[in-house]
C-alpha cells in the first residue's frame, strides 16, 4: 500500500512540475513576442523610447513631462486594454477602455458617459493589475504609452471575461496628470 501512495504521489509531483515548466515556457514564448513587437515597432518609429521594468515594457510614444511617478504617487489617466495576441493590438482583442475617442473609432456604445471619465489610482494602493502597476511606475503627465506584459505580471490563471486565463496583455495609457 505504501509503495502504490508513493507511486502515485510521485506522478502526481511530476504533472504539477511539468504544468509549471510548461507555464513558465508560454510566459517567456509571450516575452520574447512582446520584444519582437516592440522591436519592430521602434524600426518604423525611432522617436519612440522603452523602459523595461521587473517584466513590464513600456513603449513611449510621445513623452510627458514634470515629475515621474513613483509608489504612493497617484496618476489620472485612459487607457484602453487589449490580449495582446503576439503581432497586434486593434479594436478585436480590446477588452476595456476608459477613453471616448478608442470605444468610438470601436464602435462601441457610448451611451453610459460615466463609463469614459478618466482614472485615477495611487501606485502601490489601489488594486491594479500587476503588469499594469510596474509599466505605470515612471510616468509622466501627458505621456502616451503602451504597456506591455506576460501573463506572469496578468491576470493569472483564472479567466476574466473576455480576457484568457494567463494571457498576455497591452494596455495603451494616456497619462493625464500625475501627482507625488
Amino acid at each position: 500500500m505504501k509503495h502504490k501512495i508513493l507511486t502515485l504521489s510521485c506522478a502526481l509531483l511530476a504533472l504539477v512540475s511539468c504544468g509549471k515548466s510548461s507555464l513558465e515556457t508560454t510566459f517567456a514564448k509571450q516575452s520574447e513576442n512582446i520584444d519582437k513587437y516592440v522591436t519592430k515597432q521602434l524600426e518604423s518609429h525611432p522617436e519612440y523610447q522603452v523602459v523595461y521594468n521587473d517584466g513590464a515594457v513600456r513603449m513611449i510614444v510621445a513623452e510627458g513631462e514634470g515629475t515621474e511617478l513613483a509608489k504612493g504617487g497617484s496618476v489620472t489617466f485612459y487607457y484602453a486594454g487589449y490580449n495582446f495576441n503576439n503581432s497586434s493590438i486593434s479594436a478585436g482583442t480590446m477588452f476595456a477602455t476608459n477613453d471616448p475617442d478608442i470605444a468610438a473609432s470601436a464602435k462601441w456604445d457610448l451611451s453610459d458617459s460615466t463609463a469614459f471619465l478618466p482614472r485615477t489610482v495611487t501606485l502601490g494602493k489601489d488594486k491594479l493589475v500587476h503588469g499594469l502597476e510596474l509599466g505605470l511606475d515612471g510616468v509622466r503627465s501627458g505621456e502616451d504609452c503602451y504597456i506591455f506584459f506576460s501573463g506572469k505580471h496578468g491576470f493569472g490563471k483564472r479567466q476574466i471575461g473576455t480576457i484568457p486565463a494567463n494571457a498576455s496583455l497591452c494596455y495603451h495609457v494616456r497619462v493625464e496628470e500625475v501627482n507625488d
